[in-house]
């Protein structure tokens, strides 16, 4: 039965057919739904009364849904139309190989890139336990953007389901076999494997063997194994090689292995695994850069190579080269851009390249303002996001390059690339970095303390290091492994950092094996070790190298300057600014200095007006009493130390109330007339200041607050008393509140072994909104204040909060009325309002959404009647963000010494 137009199958409407084949039709359709376009493929008529070809078919649907990788053709669902079964997949623009190769071989290195992605797709699969049985140049799609994509697992079987007779025909590839025996599905001649050919079971080193077939059509342009017919086509895979004379003269002796190795008539000598195949087909490729010629400069003159090399996506990369002779000096930078429509997000240690140099695994949001990771293979021009990391952050690798670490959802978790495969480890609410050992990883799970360990399987978290409680240590954080596996390379926070040097934090060597560990440096971010025998850090203002030696774990020599690479700073203190792979690539976000607009939105989200504000860097903002002012941390740009600002919001002009670097967290006294703040340097980080509103430069000092990482939240609406966020000595973070002009200031308002923050009292001062992760998530919860002896919960589906708290977006935060509660919804994007029905205590209602803030926000700031809110963004700009990498980076060193 064919389809015609207009037909409807399901929610999908058939647009005109694309092709057909012996295990189905395939036509376009359109879904009315979600508004795409989908392959659709239905059984040939005739088919659905054979019920063995009607379990394949089946079949199908339930081994593609197993599977979720970049390189296999997705499913969407499978539909009934009358009689018939129909597959709803993925629709994939382009031409298959098959096309592709009438108009002769590829170029090698897009041959390379191609087999690489089948490689990928065919290691998926085996490792979800299903083997293809039909690799072929027509069932392998070639987008425009060079994404391979692998199709028709029609005939594939998952080995568990493994069983029948050797002379089982099903077991071989498509091949039409005579009439008396038509419609067996039995493969294409020229790519099936002996042990296929022979009618015998056919496992993973089947589609090795058809991999080989491919590899070598790809770059001759010929097939491996031709003839006339069916019958000496087989007989050239029973007893003939294929011609290797054949082989492109450029090509590499290693490629010629690697066929070989693929290709071996007994499957028991032949290459057992794709990732085997892929990983020794990146070696063979290197070989062959390695051969290529090199043009040589001398003296001090460059030369600027154009090259196209994605990071993230494939951009313009400028290769400078700067000595002449070995290609392993010679030092290459490279621009390496977002996908468009997808911006890097989060922190710069929010990217990781892998081990083998080969991939990039970063944080980015898309379109609708969702973070997640993607994936991006070092050579090729598309990234795809990975199913199942939403929110995903600091990521990870194993040492084989084929695990990700991550944290997402207050937990560790894992994923292997080649299936998406995730597991979840342990709790981490508050992570600080993450590092992958040898058969264990170790992280920070709750910002301060000791690193923890935990198999790479899973298991109980043991404490690896060792808090010096004499020089006041209260955080390590962020590991980098160092070659041997056993031993780390990571930072320290606490008493060392509070001497008024601006490489505030000690890197430490620490072990699998729990020893204490050795200080090796100051520095001003955390470190990674890379090749060739480097540590990498921020010393003053600039990213840094050093020759460190990782059995002695001693420095030696000059800490150079990197060009090209920037002294960035994040969020969470004590993190590297740069990733590092095993190969002499490193990558680094590249960061701009995006000016942020202020904008006033309405109830419904609408914006009413853009405020004429200076173009610079705002964070931590909070609106005067009286709604004209608003008090903010401000720098001109990422690198200039924060300041207390003052905006008056009706002109757009500024004033500045600090000179000292390094304030945050302003708030506002009840009456508008005072201000106080935090201090980030010097010998008390996070001791309350206060000054005079009307008085720049009036700030003193207070020691009310012990010193440590504290963040104000706001004055009490008396004015006697300001509440705080701080991160507790056993690690989570706390809510404290200071009495002002008290004896005995400093008082728990909430300290357990949960995360409690953001914490915003009532008008009334009777009651006290907080977000805490009691129950395993975020959520909004109200106490009476300041006894807090009842407890009562707000939110209804999750809360948000800024990772960090380095932002005021997820505040709670009062109508001057008390009749509403506003919080930001567990996606970070949604308003949410909550009626409250004053009384002892007040009633809740069920929260409901007021609006959806748009991607680019990063803070959001009520007025006091919640009637507008007062937003920061990053204006849309054109282009697209992106990272740097430089490879053998090593070489540039030398114009520094």
């Amino acid at each position: 039965m064919t389809l015609a137009p207009g037909v409807r199958v399901g929610p999908y409407e058939i647009v005109g057919p694309l092709g057909a084949g012996g295990m189905g039709e395939v036509y376009r359709a359109r879904d009315t739904r979600l508004g795409r376009d989908v392959a659709v493929k239905v059984l040939p008529e005739g088919f659905e009364r054979d019920p063995e070809r009607v379990t394949r078919f089946e079949r199908e649907a339930k081994l593609l849904a197993s599977m979720n990788h970049p390189n296999i053709a997705m499913l969407y669902g499978v539909e009934q139309h009358g009689d018939m079964l129909c597959l709803a997949l993925e629709l994939i623009e382009g031409e298959s190989l098959a096309e592709r190769l009438k108009r002769g071989p590829l170029a090698l290195d897009e041959a390379f890139d191609v087999a690489a992605q089948v490689a990928t797709a065919l290691e998926a699969a085996h490792e979800a336990g299903v083997v293809h049985r039909d690799l072929k140049p027509g069932n392998v799609m070639l987008r425009p953007d060079g994404v391979a994509k692998v199709l028709d697992f029609g005939l594939a079987r998952g080995q568990g389901n493994a069983g029948g007779p050797h002379s089982d025909m099903t077991q071989s590839p498509t091949m039409t076999s005579p009439a008396t025996m038509p419609g067996v599905i039995l493969g294409t001649a020229a790519y099936m494997s002996p042990e296929q050919a022979k009618g015998r079971r056919a496992d993973k080193r089947a589609d090795v063997w058809a991999w080989g077939c491919l590899l070598y059509e790809l770059i001759t342009g010929q097939r491996a194994f031709p003839g006339e017919d069916v019958s000496e086509t087989m007989a050239a895979i029973l007893k003939s090689d294929p011609d290797w004379s054949a082989l492109p003269a450029g090509v590499s002796p290693r490629v010629r292995e690697l066929l070989e190795r693929c290709l071996r008539k007994d499957p028991r000598e032949r290459l057992r695994d794709a990732g085997d195949a892929r990983l020794l087909l990146a070696e063979a490729r290197t070989h062959v850069e390695a051969a290529a010629p090199v043009a040589t400069v001398r003296g001090a003159r460059m030369w600027i190579w154009l090259v196209a090399l994605g990071a993230v996506a494939v951009a313009v990369a400028t290769i400078l080269l700067f000595r002449s002779g070995d290609i392993s000096s010679t030092p290459a930078a490279l621009t390496m851009l977002a996908p468009e429509g997808v911006r890097l997000a989060g922190d710069c240690n929010d990217i990781a390249i892998s081990p083998d140099g080969h991939s990039v695994v970063f944080v980015a949001k898309d379109t609708t303002g969702l973070e997640s990771l993607w994936l991006r293979p070092l050579q090729r021009d598309a990234a795809q996001p990975l199913p199942g990391t939403r929110a995903g952050s600091q990521p990870f690798w194993s040492p084989d390059s084929r695990r990700i670490g991550f944290f997402a959802e207050g937990k560790l978790k894992t994923m292997v690339v080649a299936t998406g495969s995730i597991e979840v480890l342990c709790d981490a609410p508050q992570p600080r970095g993450g590092a992958w050992g040898r058969g264990s990883i170790v992280l920070q799970p709750r910002s301060m303390g000791p690193l923890m360990r935990i198999p790479e399987r899973g298991g109980a978290l043991i404490a690896t290091t060792v808090l010096d409680t004499l020089v006041k240590d209260r955080g390590h954080r962020f590991p980098c492994f160092l070659p041997d596996g056993q031993h780390f390379i990571y930072s320290i926070l606490g008493g060392r950092r509070n001497q008024g040097d601006a490489d505030a934090f000690i890197l430490a060597v620490g072990s699998l094996g729990g020893a204490r560990g050795r200080d090796v440096t100051r520095a001003g971010s955390g470190a990674v070790f890379a090749a060739p025998g480097y540590l990498l850090f921020v010393s003053g203002d600039a990213l840094r190298a050093q020759r460190f030696d990782p059995r002695s774990h001693k420095l030696s020599g000059p800490a150079l300057a990197i060009p090209g690479l920037k002294a960035l700073s994040s969020d969470a203190a004590g993190a590297p600014t740069v990733t590092a792979s095993a190969t002499g690539v490193i990558v680094q976000w590249a960061l701009e200095d995006r000016a942020r607009q202020l904008e006033w939105l309405d109830r419904q989200g609408h914006s009413l007006a853009v405020v004429p504000a200076p173009e610079g860097i705002y964070a931590n903002g909070r609106i005067s009493p009286d709604g004209n002012r608003v008090a903010f941390e401000f720098g001109l740009d990422s690198n200039t130390p924060s300041m207390i600002w003052l905006l008056e919001l009706a002109r757009g002009t500024m004033q500045r109330m600090t000179y000292d670097e390094r304030n945050s967290s302003p708030v506002w006294s009840p009456d508008g007339r005072e201000i106080a703040f935090t201090r980030n340097a010097g010998a008390a980080v996070g001791a309350l200041w206060t000054m005079r509103a009307d008085a720049p430069g009036s700030q003193q000092a207070s020691t009310l607050i012990p010193n440590g990482f504290n963040t104000l939240l706001q004055y009490t609406p008396d004015g006697t008393a300001i509440l705080y966020r701080t991160q507790g000595l056993d690690t989570q973070q706390d809510l404290m509140m200071v009495t002002l002009r008290d004896s005995t200031p400093v008082r728990a308002l909430l300290q357990t072994r949960f995360n409690e923050l953001q914490g915003s009292v009532s008008p009334d001062g009777h009651w006290f909104a907080y977000l805490s992760d009691e129950s395993g998530r975020l959520e909004v919860y109200v106490r009476n204040f300041p006894d807090l002896a009842e407890q009562v919960r707000v939110s209804t589906a999750g809360a948000y909060a800024h990772p960090t708290s380095q932002t005021s977006l997820g505040r709670p935060a009062w109508s001057r009325d008390m009749r509403e509660l506003l919080f930001v919804a567990a996606d970070g994007r949604t308003v949410m309002a909550t009626e409250v029905n004053p009384g002892n205590p007040p009633v809740f209602g069920t929260p409901r959404a007021l609006f959806r803030l748009p991607a680019s926000v990063i803070d959001l700031y009520p007025t006091r009647d919640l009637d507008r809110f007062l937003i920061e963004k990053v204006p849309e700009e054109e282009g697209r963000s992106g990272a740097t990498a430089l490879i053998h980076w090593w070489g540039l060193l030398e114009s520094t010494k």
